[in-house]
């Protein structure tokens, strides 16, 4: 009986919490799915899909998953102003193509934040604005 009681007396105390929507930690602030556009100009604009995964110590992630993913081979996150500079490489009718990303975090605090600045592939300069889903 004594064993009821106490059951009973922890799930009321908990009870006012139970309601309570649960709130996770989304870890680093660069992990994540982000999604946007890329190009030279206003009218030429490619759809972009940025998949990064923060790992311990280091970022990694690809560019465009699927059949035609490009992996990232450098990342690098600057926290005193959250910059973030990518390099990756592609493999494109047997020539490699490389790919360079350096942009800056805006709206930190926000679950939907952005990531822009300049963006060149095999050469083709041009600017990236990305957000997070």
């Amino acid at each position: 009986m004594r064993q009821v009681l106490r059951v009973l007396g922890f799930a009321a105390a908990l009870s006012p919490w139970a309601g309570l929507p649960a709130v996770a930690q989304e870890g680093h602030p660069m992990s994540g799915i982000w999604v946007g556009d890329w190009g030279v100009g206003d009218a030429a604009r490619s759809r972009v899909v940025l998949v990064l995964d923060w790992k311990g110590s280091q970022l990694s992630g690809v560019i465009n998953p699927g059949e035609a993913a490009v992996p990232v081979k450098t990342a690098q996150v600057d926290p005193s102003d959250w910059s973030l500079h990518l390099e990756a490489e592609a493999t494109d009718g047997g020539g490699t193509v490389q790919w360079v990303l350096d942009g800056k975090l805006d709206d930190l605090g926000t679950y939907n934040r952005s990531l822009t600045g300049r963006w060149s592939v095999d050469g083709r300069a041009g600017t990236f604005s990305i957000t997070r889903q």
